[in-house]
């Protein structure tokens, strides 16, 4: 945001991060998710099953502390970033399917998460989080 006249003005979102859903998985009371059994579900409930991983630039540090956005909805992260994966609640999201889009960062509909807010639970710099996303995934340029 900058000052400008005593006003605020938002910058607009110059990047995002675009993930498809790779499974849904139903998961029964006391079941975890992620490495070391670090977040049980209480209620039976559905996981969305994300490749993104710490490989790509997700920090590990985020696990069962950020969110992601599907549908317009914002979905928090269950368990530790795997190897290859995350996962997150859906079962509140009616209409989610496999291989629908969801933002780790970005805008999603109405719902937006910038970098600094996808960051700020791992307590890094968000430009920290864009550069050290991989090579290897495609950059769409939009206008």
């Amino acid at each position: 945001m900058i000052h400008e006249n005593h006003t605020l003005r938002e910058f607009p979102t110059a990047s995002g991060w675009r993930a498809t859903t790779g499974q849904i998985q139903t998961v029964d009371s006391d079941e975890s998710a992620g490495y070391d059994r670090t977040r049980i579900r209480r209620p039976p409930g559905q996981l969305a099953v994300i490749p993104v991983d710490s490989f790509v630039g997700y920090s590990r540090a985020l696990g069962s502390r950020s969110r992601v956005v599907i549908l317009g909805r914002s979905a928090p992260v269950m368990g530790r970033v795997c190897t290859n994966i995350i996962m997150a609640e859906i079962s509140d999201i009616q209409g989610f399917a496999i291989r629908d889009d969801l933002v780790p960062f970005g805008r999603h509909g109405y719902r937006r998460i910038t970098a600094e807010e996808a960051v700020n639970p791992s307590e890094t710099f968000n430009s920290e989080f864009v550069v050290r996303q991989s090579p290897e995934i495609p950059r769409i340029v939009v206008s």
